[in-house]
């Protein structure tokens, strides 16, 4: 879950971690998983980690979907929208 107001996410690509400049990153979010969850989003974490990759997913929040970027940083999934 990336915010009290979006509770879906949907992965559309996977890019290396060099394909995106972090110019286009417009706002933040740490990503933090609900209740019960915990193993898949340390799995998801493990393996974009592993990889060397990010996911580029849309994500409704604040009454809009974004398009946005999921990367692993320090322990825990951070959330990048994008322009």
């Amino acid at each position: 879950r990336c915010s009290s107001t979006a509770s879906v996410m949907e992965i559309l690509q996977f890019v290396g971690s060099t394909e995106i400049d972090p110019v286009f990153f417009e706002s933040s979010y740490y990503v933090a998983p609900e209740e019960g969850v915990s193993k898949p989003y340390s799995l998801f974490f493990t393996a974009l980690t592993e990889a060397n990759q990010y996911a580029i997913a849309k994500v409704s929040m604040h009454r809009r979907e974004h398009v946005v970027l999921i990367r692993p940083s320090e322990g825990a999934l951070m959330l990048h929208t994008i322009y």
